[in-house]
């Protein structure tokens, strides 16, 4: 069985698994010039040599080469498979020294104190009002 695209095109065997050409009456009956050959292509339903019976290309290729994907040009980009880069280089490896991250801590500025969220003592009304009471 021959299997082809548009990209690769390749020969694998046929299966004789589920195959019934050696049953009488089970494959239909091909007439005339309808009989599939090996060596002839069938060109039957082609319609090629018609001209404009295709769709025509919808965008059409302008043969430049794309280079907006391509990391050629930034150094560090590419694998390098072949070359080791150490910065540990004139240390003893036995007994190497790494230099670690520091941090320097900052004090962070004290907000500003604007009013007291909670209190309501400048809106009139929000306080309860003692009631008087009259000694008789």
């Amino acid at each position: 069985m021959k299997t082809s695209t548009t990209k690769f095109e390749s020969t694998r065997g046929a299966s004789q698994n589920m195959a019934t050409t050696d049953i009488f009456g089970a494959v239909p009956k091909l007439h005339g010039n309808r009989v599939v050959q090996a060596d002839k292509p069938q060109n039957n339903l082609n319609n090629f040599d018609i001209e404009r019976s295709v769709p025509r290309q919808l965008h059409v290729g302008l043969n430049k080469p794309e280079a907006n994907l391509l990391t050629q040009d930034i150094e560090g980009a590419k694998p390098q498979c072949v070359k080791f880069k150490s910065t540990r280089l004139g240390q003893n490896p036995l007994n190497p020294t790494y230099s670690l991250q520091s941090v320097s801590y900052l004090q962070p500025e004290p907000t500003k104190f604007i009013r007291d969220q909670m209190s309501l003592d400048d809106i009139p009304g929000t306080r309860a009002v003692k009631k008087k009471v009259l000694d008789i």
